[in-house]
């Protein structure tokens, strides 16, 4: 029960004098190192307790895609142990080509992973809807992310955030910014930068202001030398004239 649960984490804090911060991370590590070792109930066990120790800090998140790729992960591997491990490896290589945009290797990958047969992962798609984005395969690109309808993992919601932006989609951009956001909170200052672009595009001056300043206070908190602070005072200054305009004409109508 949560008594019991309270008393856990008591225990284990003070034994390894650890913050709460630091025992989140913790356990978020054993999660990780129990699923790449194949140990699924394990990892569900530290999932669980992941999920406890951030909403009794009051740090909730949306972590439900780790359930689902536990369950689908789980699942593929007692079917066929060496098919899971084979397309796992497959995975871990098609991240690193397409963070060398080597795309024709890449795309040559997939098509190998898809002939395996079996579960295919959603990250394995959105790698495909990556590269779709960059190389401008518009037809694919559509067709892909449509295919992912539903699709849980932060991945999904930033590379559609990012084909709705293009698009000039503000409204359907800001809320797929937000869906990552909610399983990636305050990690990503360009997600807050991006939120705020759509705040502007959509006129709303002040949410873009605050999303401008957080996404500032993370690349501080990051040491980035990234200033928004001109960024900031842009919007600050349109919010103003906005204000001056619409003064104007309730005077003028006097």
């Amino acid at each position: 029960n949560q008594s019991q649960e309270d008393d856990l984490v008591m225990q284990e804090s003070s034994k390894q004098e650890v913050t709460i911060e630091e025992l989140i991370n913790i356990t978020y590590l054993e999660y990780k190192r129990s699923l790449e070792n194949e140990k699924f109930d394990e990892a569900l066990k530290y999932l669980n307790r992941y999920e406890y120790l951030c909403n009794s800090n009051s740090a909730q998140r949306n972590i439900n895609y780790h359930r689902i790729r536990i369950a689908n992960s789980k699942k593929e591997y007692e079917e066929n142990p060496n098919r899971y491990l084979k397309k796992k490896e497959m995975l871990i290589t098609l991240f690193e080509l397409e963070r060398k945009r080597e795309f024709d290797n890449a795309l040559a990958l997939i098509n190998d992973y898809k002939a395996l047969g079996g579960y295919i992962d959603p990250r394995m798609i959105i790698i495909e809807i990556r590269i779709a984005y960059e190389t401008e395969d518009i037809i694919k690109l559509n067709a892909l992310i449509e295919s992912l309808n539903g699709c849980e993992e932060p991945g999904y919601f930033s590379i559609r955030a990012k084909n709705c932006y293009r698009r000039h989609k503000y409204q359907d951009a800001l809320v797929a910014y937000q869906q990552y956001n909610e399983r990636r909170p305050n990690s990503s200052a360009r997600t807050y930068k991006m939120i705020g672009e759509c705040y502007s595009k959509l006129g709303k001056r002040g949410k873009a202001i605050k999303a401008f300043s957080k996404a500032d206070e993370i690349n501080k908190r990051n040491n980035l030398d990234i200033d928004l602070s001109r960024r900031i005072e842009y919007e600050k200054m349109l919010s103003e004239g906005i204000i001056e305009e619409k003064t104007g004409l309730i005077l003028e109508k006097k």
